[in-house]
């Protein structure tokens, strides 16, 4: 018999209209834990670390509208991570209606969860974020600069035909690199839920509006001001070759929570989905034992 933790669960919720898919893991009775993705990831992202974490949670990984097999926004509209907040926080209320959640999230799903404790402390129990300490920013000399290139890119821009692989393996190969490469096995885990067949082979399910530049800007003082508001405790997990390790102001960031708690692993910005991915559940389950 295929142990609880172990059995996966397809589904979809309605927010505002749209559908958002979703993939649970674990006792639908225990305690909810609900988990964001990076950018351009889907769910899959934490294939590696649901099967343990669902031995004492309700492990939920959703797709961002735009990722996986969530929609897409309507023609004409745009993405950008602080308009996440409206429907993530329908999706904390639905799954945290008994009791508060805890959060993790992924780099861009590190941002909205800490943002998400910030905003709605009642209903956050701890938060768990992987290799993200806080939005980015745009320097405020840089800002109008940014924002003007943003607004004429989003008045230019016009959809194009979606790019055809002919076979998944070349897709999982482009997966893997860019600015954060990823290993062959977790690219390919996040290629079989990014992928969709067409007629001649493949193409990606991410909405390329999402490599949109943002007309939304934050500064560094405001990103700090949102973590000063978290009141759960948080569990920082970064990565030897990750995004914090290299983050400017990630020192100044780190002092700004109320209760932190910091692990290094192994690997790059993915880490969660490499070797170091058992290490990690186990460390996360620890520190929550403690707080329990």
């Amino acid at each position: 018999m295929v142990p609880e933790c172990m059995k996966i669960q397809e589904g979809m919720v309605e927010i505002s209209g749209l559908q958002y898919a979703y993939k649970a893991w674990g006792d639908p009775k225990l305690p909810v834990m609900l988990a964001f993705h990076g950018w351009l990831d889907n769910a899959n992202s934490f294939d590696c670390v649901a099967p343990t974490l669902a031995k004492s949670y309700r492990f939920i990984a959703i797709d961002f509208l735009g990722h996986g097999k969530s929609d897409w926004l309507p023609e004409r509209c745009f993405y950008h991570y602080t308009e996440l907040l409206v429907d993530a926080s329908e999706l904390l209320m639905l799954w945290g209606a008994a009791q508060p959640v805890t959060l993790m999230g992924h780099s861009l799903g590190g941002a909205v969860a800490v943002c998400l404790a910030a905003l709605f402390p009642e209903a956050v129990k701890a938060c768990i974020t992987l290799d993200a300490v806080g939005p980015w920013v745009t320097e405020v000399e840089n800002l109008v600069e940014k924002m003007a290139m943003a607004v004429q890119f989003r008045r230019n821009w016009e959809p194009r035909a979606a790019r055809v692989f002919s076979d998944f393996e070349a897709a999982v190969r482009v997966r893997q690199v860019g600015e954060w490469a990823i290993t062959p096995t977790a690219a390919r885990q996040l290629c079989e839920r990014g992928l969709r067949a067409v007629e001649g082979g493949w193409v990606w399910r991410a909405d390329p509006r999402w490599k949109t530049p943002s007309v939304m800007r934050l500064c560094e003082a405001q990103v700090r001001a949102i973590l000063q508001a978290i009141r759960c405790p948080v569990l920082l997990a970064v990565s030897d070759q990750g995004l914090v390790h290299s983050m400017p102001s990630a020192m100044e960031r780190k002092a700004c929570f109320r209760d932190l708690t910091e692990c290094a692993f192994r690997g790059g910005h993915h880490f969660h989905m490499e070797e170091d991915a058992p290490l990690l559940c186990q460390w996360v389950l620890t520190e929550l034992e403690k707080r329990a």
